[in-house]
C-alpha cells in the first residue's frame, strides 16, 4: 500500500526553553550520528476487537474499520506450526490495545518454566526490582523489599542464558518460540527492525531504570537477562503475598531522557507477559495486571498504529475519546520540536486507498525542557482542550502533586507529604473506574499470553492478596531507536 504525505507547513519559532537533549544531538549531527535503515510506512488494519471488561470477565466485540487486510507473513518453511498469534491481535496492539491470549503456553513448558523459577528462587536467583519515583521519595527512602515489591531473575553474566542455573533447556525452548513471536509481529506491526537480533547494552528502558526496573506489567529492567539473541530483554517475576507494582510506561520518547535518550541503538517497541500461576484465582488471590488501553471509540475511529510514527514515538492521545495519537518530532527544521498528529482520508471510492498528511498541533516550535514536562502548554487552545498526556515518567507532576491527581479529596489536595501523594495516586488507579476510560483486568492464569504497545499503555500489578506466590515469564521485544548518538 503506498500513501502520500503531505506536509502541512506552518511558521516555525525556535522556544526558548531548555533543549539540551536536543541540541546535544544536533551538535554531533553528521559526525557520530548513525542513521538506521529507511522505515518503511505503516499499514492500515481492517477488524479489530475492542475489550470491555466487567470485573475479571473479558468481552470481545468485533468492530469492523475497513477493507485492508492484516496478513501475518509466516513462511511454513520456517515455521512448522501455525502462527503464534492472530491477525486480530496484531490488531488491537497496533491500535493502542491489549491482546490476550488464554493458554497460549503449552501446559509442559508452563509446568517446567513455574519449577525453574521455583528452584532459582531458593537459589537465591532473584532480587527486588520495584518503581522508582524520585519526584516523590529518594531512592535511599523508596528501598525495594520482597514483601512488598516485584522480584526479578537475575541469573549470571548470561543472564537468561545461563546455563549454570536451573533449567537451562525449559529457558531456551521458550525464548525460541518468543523469537518466532517477535518475528511475526516485525511483519504484522510492520516494525521490521523487530526482527534484528544485535547485541544491545543492559539498560532499565523504562520510568523508573533508577531503581532498577522497567515494568512490563510485572517486567523486569535493571534485573532482566538478555534474550537467546541479546538485543531483546526477557526474564521472569515474582510477587510475594503483599506485594504489587504502581502504574507505569514501559517506554519513553528518547527526547524526555535528556542526553542519555540519544545513545541506545534500540528501545523497547512491545511489551510481553506470559503468567505461569496453577489454578490462579482473582477473586482470591489477586494479583491481575491493570491496563489503561486507548478508548474503544478511538480504536474505531482512527486507523493510525499507535507507538510511534516515522521514528517519532508517541506523548499523548488528542481529540474526542482520544481518537488521534500524539507525535514528538525533535528534528523539526528549524531545530526545535513540534507536536503533530496524522490525518487519513480516502483518495478514492475504495477504502484501502489513503492519504496521510501531518497536522501540527503546537502553536510553534519549541525545545523540550527537563522533566517535569507539560506538553499541554506548547499545543494550541483547540488542541489542549482534549489533549491527554501518556507519559508516567518519575517526574510526571500528575504523579507528584495529589491535587493534579483525578478524583484526590480536598485533603489530598492539601497534603504535601510523599506518603499522601502515594495514597492518592494508588487509590486513583485501583478505582473501579478510570474517568470514563477504559480498564482491562487480566487474571495471571497459567499458560495467558498477554500483548501491547511499550510506548501507549500505562498498566500496573494489583496486589497479591493470597497466600501463594505470583510468578510470570515478562520482557520486551526491541526496535532501532531513530537513531544513535555515539558518545
Amino acid at each position: 500500500m503506498m500513501f502520500v504525505v503531505a506536509v502541512v507547513a506552518i511558521a516555525s519559532f525556535v522556544g526558548g526553553g531548555g533543549g539540551g537533549a536536543r541540541r546535544g544531538v544536533e551538535a554531533f549531527r553528521g559526525e557520530g550520528l548513525h542513521a538506521l535503515p529507511p522505515r518503511r510506512r505503516p499499514s492500515s488494519p481492517s477488524t479489530h476487537s475492542i475489550f470491555s471488561t466487567t470485573a475479571d470477565a473479558t468481552v470481545v466485540v468485533d468492530v469492523n474499520v475497513g477493507r485492508v487486510d492484516v496478513d501475518v507473513d509466516v513462511d511454513d518453511d520456517d515455521y512448522a506450526s501455525p502462527p503464534l498469534v492472530s491477525p486480530d491481535d496484531v490488531l488491537r496492539i497496533s491500535r493502542g490495545g491489549v491482546a490476550v491470549v488464554p493458554n497460549w503456553l503449552p501446559p509442559r513448558l508452563v509446568t517446567a518454566m513455574r519449577e525453574d523459577a521455583r528452584r532459582l528462587f531458593a537459589d537465591g536467583q532473584f532480587r527486588p526490582d520495584g518503581l522508582t519515583n524520585t519526584a516523590l521519595r529518594s531512592r535511599e527512602e523508596q528501598g525495594f523489599s520482597p514483601g512488598a515489591d516485584r522480584q526479578t531473575f537475575r541469573g549470571g553474566g548470561a543472564g537468561w542464558n545461563d546455563r549454570d542455573v536451573g533449567d537451562h533447556e525449559a529457558r531456551l525452548e521458550f525464548a525460541d518460540r518468543m523469537g518466532r513471536l517477535r518475528e511475526e509481529l516485525a511483519v504484522g506491526l510492520d516494525r521490521p527492525t523487530l526482527s534484528d537480533d544485535g547485541e544491545r547494552e543492559e539498560e532499565g528502558g523504562g520510568e523508573e531504570e533508577e531503581g532498577g526496573g522497567g515494568g512490563g506489567g510485572g517486567g523486569g529492567g535493571g534485573g532482566t537477562g538478555r534474550s537467546r539473541s541479546g538485543r531483546h530483554e526477557i526474564t521472569y517475576n515474582w510477587y510475594e503475598p503483599g506485594a504489587k507494582l504502581g502504574r507505569h510506561l514501559d517506554e519513553h520518547h528518547e527526547e524526555t531522557k535528556g542526553t542519555k535518550g540519544w545513545i541506545r541503538p534500540s528501545r523497547r517497541s512491545v511489551t510481553w507477559l506470559v503468567y505461569l500461576n496453577d489454578d490462579w484465582s482473582a477473586e482470591d488471590d489477586g494479583g491481575t495486571l491493570r491496563c489503561f488501553p486507548r478508548t474503544e471509540e478511538g480504536m474505531r475511529n482512527n486507523d493510525v498504529p499507535v507507538g510511534a510514527h516515522e521514528g517519532n514515538l508517541q506523548v499523548g492521545w488528542v481529540g474526542e475519546n482520544g481518537q488521534h495519537p500524539v507525535f514528538l518530532d525533535c528534528f523539526r527544521p528549524s531545530g526545535g520540536a513540534a507536536l503533530y498528529r496524522v490525518a487519513t482520508t480516502s483518495s478514492s471510492s475504495s477504502s484501502s486507498n489513503h492519504e496521510r498528511r501531518i497536522i501540527i498541533l503546537s502553536v510553534r516550535d519549541f525545545d523540550v525542557p527537563a522533566q517535569p514536562i507539560e506538553f499541554a502548554a506548547f499545543l494550541n487552545d483547540e488542541a489542549r482542550e482534549t489533549f491527554e498526556q501518556i507519559s508516567t515518567s518519575r517526574l510526571d507532576p500528575r504523579f507528584a502533586r495529589p491535587h493534579a491527581c483525578p478524583g484526590a479529596t480536598e485533603d489530598e489536595r492539601d497534603e504535601t507529604t510523599a506518603d499522601a501523594v502515594v495514597a492518592a495516586v494508588d487509590d486513583r488507579d485501583h478505582r473501579p473506574s478510570n474517568d470514563g476510560g477504559t480498564i482491562v483486568d487480566v487474571t495471571p492464569a497459567a499458560g495467558t499470553l498477554v500483548l501491547f504497545d511499550s510506548v501507549t499503555l500505562p498498566h500496573l500489578v494489583r496486589e497479591v492478596t493470597g497466600t501463594r506466590q505470583r510468578i510470570a515469564a515478562t520482557g520486551w521485544f526491541h526496535e532501532d531507536s531513530q537513531f544513535v548518538l555515539e558518545v
